[in-house]
């Protein structure tokens, strides 16, 4: 965590920055996911429950059970914690 004083110093270079390169703050708020650009973390987590997903289903269509369920918990696991970290973003 950082101290208030730390803080204090981000913002006084962030206001410099501001104030110095505005076009190069815009490019880094649409890269960093604030602004117009969409955050990262969702489509890289749909692909990850996509593949585990899929992972589980060939699985136990492969009669392999033992590494489908667990696979299977694991994806609503990840899903779940995806709604809950991101879903407050909103």
């Amino acid at each position: 965590m950082l101290s208030r004083r730390e803080w204090e110093r981000l913002a006084e270079i962030e206001s410099a920055l501001h104030a110095e390169d505005p076009d190069l703050v815009e490019r880094f708020e649409t890269f960093s996911g604030e602004g117009a650009g969409e955050p990262l973390g969702r489509p890289v987590l749909f692909g990850l429950v996509a593949v585990l997903v899929v992972l589980a289903l060939s699985s136990f269509v492969a009669g392999m059970a033992m590494v489908a369920v667990p696979v299977g918990v694991l994806a609503v696991a990840v899903a779940l914690t995806g709604v809950l970290t991101l879903g407050h973003g909103r």
